[in-house]
């Protein structure tokens, strides 16, 4: 009974090799727990399909460079499509597909937020820059307290929103003049605001700037990027490249 069963459930296995090719995940809320970490499950279930062949990748909001320290830290290799589909890194971290926002829709973009005091931040591929931490740490000290509020783990929420306005975090308070040098691409502009008012407002006249695409990820917030380019739309240019 026991030889049956290992016979049956590597035929199961077989069978699974050849259906798939290639398993991609989410990052927050998916593949992460609520501390941010990869639970022990999840990383050897990945380890244990790439034995076999299958090819594993990670979608996110988030750039490469917020996501490479959590690979290194557990050992693991793999494709990050990143800011929303803008920015796509083979296995080995090498950049093989990019999509920038054209600069002076870059710029529009930025004014529009900083005309209306709204926290904003720009990512290229190696950091996050924002013009202002006072703001930043004034939406984790909102958040936190909700949460507390909320019955929520003060800790996960904490965590969660660290790794949202601080990964690879970097201050640059004439963040426009930065901006504006030709020689500086950007992926993607996050907006936040704990006004939802402020928000739907400033999306109205975000609809008038040329060349972007804007969606959400959650309530408090804005993503834009350059038109036309998706979370799906980088999946196929990863699967070019494979």
């Amino acid at each position: 009974m026991l030889k049956y069963d290992i016979v049956k459930q590597n035929r199961m296995l077989r069978r699974m090799e050849s259906m798939y090719k290639l398993i991609v995940t989410d990052m927050d809320g998916t593949f992460l727990n609520s501390y941010g970490n990869i639970p022990r499950g999840n990383l050897n279930a990945v380890i244990e399909a790439q034995k076999r062949g299958v090819q594993f990748a990670i979608v996110t909001g988030r750039p490469y460079s917020a996501v490479k320290r959590l690979l290194r830290t557990n050992n693991l290799k793999c494709a990050v499509i990143g800011c929303n589909g803008a920015q796509v890194t083979d296995s080995k971290g090498r950049l093989i597909r990019s999509h920038y926002i054209k600069k002076e829709s870059l710029l529009k973009i930025m004014r529009l937020a900083q005309d209306r005091d709204i926290y904003y931040q720009i990512y290229d591929d190696t950091s996050i820059y924002t013009r202002s931490l006072v703001q930043a740490v004034k939406m984790i000290r909102h958040f936190s307290n909700k949460a507390v509020k909320m019955h929520f783990s003060y800790r996960s929420i904490l965590g969660g929103l660290k790794r949202i306005f601080f990964a690879e975090l970097r201050l640059k308070p004439d963040i426009i003049t930065f901006a504006s040098d030709k020689r500086r691409q950007f992926y993607k502009v996050q907006i936040a605001s704990l006004k939802q008012e402020e928000l739907l407002r400033l999306k109205k006249d975000l609809l008038d700037v040329d060349g972007i695409s804007i969606t959400s990820s959650n309530y408090f917030n804005l993503e834009i990027g350059p038109k036309g380019v998706t979370k799906g739309t980088a999946l196929c240019e990863l699967s070019e490249e494979m």
